[in-house]
């Protein structure tokens, strides 16, 4: 039998506020913050305005906007990372694979710039746990070059640039793109590194 009197629950924003607000609305408002003013300028306000709940909800889940930060760096790259290894598995060989996943970040980087920039310039600002969460991500993409190259056979002698190497230079030229404000110079930078990975690897 549901409870009665002046502390009954009324349903709905009643029932909402006796759960507090969850961990994912809170991740999602640090992603829509940062991309909106950027992290350096984030704070807690902002993202109770964004995602509801109290301080005592943000303090429930993370231990400062740092953390909260990483988890919402940790939720979007993952994302970003799923949909470049994907466009790459169902293309047509490994060059095509490259391609697509190249072309797939390249349009998000000039289409996206400002969440973009959150990923790309902002992770540096957030401390060590964001930055480690990087290299995690260039890692993982660095393997999937590797692992791709390795079932694609190459008879081509080991490449004297390093996978990591490689996909840290496609970083470092969206980097740029984004610095220079220019995020739709992206594409063509995109284009020719594409074609150093295709050197590197195979010879062509």
């Amino acid at each position: 039998m549901p409870p009665t009197g002046p502390y009954a629950s009324k349903g709905g924003d009643g029932e909402r506020r006796a759960a507090g607000v969850s961990r994912e609305a809170l991740v999602e408002a640090m992603l829509r913050a940062c991309t909106e003013v950027g992290y350096e300028r984030v704070e807690l306000d902002d993202l109770l305005a964004r995602g509801g709940g109290e301080r005592a909800d943000f303090y429930r889940h993370f231990a400062d906007l740092p953390d909260c930060f990483a988890a919402a760096y940790g939720a979007e790259t993952d994302r970003i990372c799923g949909e470049i290894l994907a466009r790459a598995a169902a293309a047509a060989g490994w060059r095509a694979g490259l391609h697509a996943g190249i072309a797939y970040f390249a349009d998000f980087v000039s289409s996206r710039s400002p969440r973009a920039r959150v990923l790309l310039l902002d992770v540096h600002l957030a401390g060590e746990l964001a930055e480690q969460q990087r290299t995690e991500v260039l890692e993982r993409l660095a393997r999937a070059v590797d692992t791709a190259r390795e079932e694609a056979g190459s008879a081509h002698s080991p490449p004297p640039l390093t996978s990591l190497f490689m996909v840290s230079a496609i970083e470092a030229a969206a980097v740029s793109a984004l610095i220079r404000e220019q995020p739709q110079s992206f594409i063509e930078a995109a284009t020719e590194l594409e074609q150093l990975v295709v050197t590197a690897y195979f010879g062509d």
